[in-house]
């Protein structure tokens, strides 16, 4: 990913988040500008899919399998271009984002690379944070429900509660 306009005349219009609120944005610049080759249309997320977060509940009791709630982010890409990185900082004074992507495996990569890119205008779409309200100890035990990984920990969680109470039926 590199920043290639310096010296364009387009106009950038740089989208971060590939949620729902970034991927319903993407799809109302894409068609407003579909024939208009001066609007550069570029999103990054850290994520390269749409969530579709409702189903979640589903994926953590077994019912859907996560292949059917998520959607490659590039399949709405028409006219866009996307990039699966972090953003680490927005300079909104500046109009410029650092971004910055891992190369090699995603378990144990070999190098942190960062972009500096430009922008004309800026959607931030990023999404949310849980707020524990600082509750002492409820982010440690609370199970959350935001994210394909957090459907399997509460599957994981459920299957593993089910069979301790087994045991402990037969065992009485």
């Amino acid at each position: 990913m590199h920043d290639n306009n310096q010296g364009k005349k387009s106009t950038r219009i740089i989208i971060l988040g590939s949620g729902f609120a970034g991927a319903e944005v993407l799809k109302k610049l894409q068609k407003e500008y579909r024939n208009d080759d001066s609007k550069e249309i570029v999103m990054i997320s850290k994520d390269n899919f749409l969530l579709f977060t409702p189903m979640l509940p589903e994926v953590a009791t077994g019912t859907v399998d996560t292949r059917h709630i998520v959607t490659p982010i590039r399949s709405f890409c028409k006219k866009a271009m996307f990039y699966e990185a972090t953003v680490q900082s927005i300079d909104l004074k500046n109009k410029k984002i650092v971004a910055t992507h891992e190369i090699g495996k995603s378990n144990l990569p070999s190098d942190i690379r960062e972009h500096i890119l430009s922008y004309d205008y800026l959607v931030i779409a990023l999404g949310s944070e849980n707020n524990f309200f600082g509750v002492d100890g409820i982010e440690q035990n609370a199970l959350k429900m935001k994210s394909i990984a957090d459907a399997s920990i509460l599957r994981n969680h459920l299957i593993e509660i089910l069979e301790q109470a087994h045991v402990e039926l037969i065992m009485i």
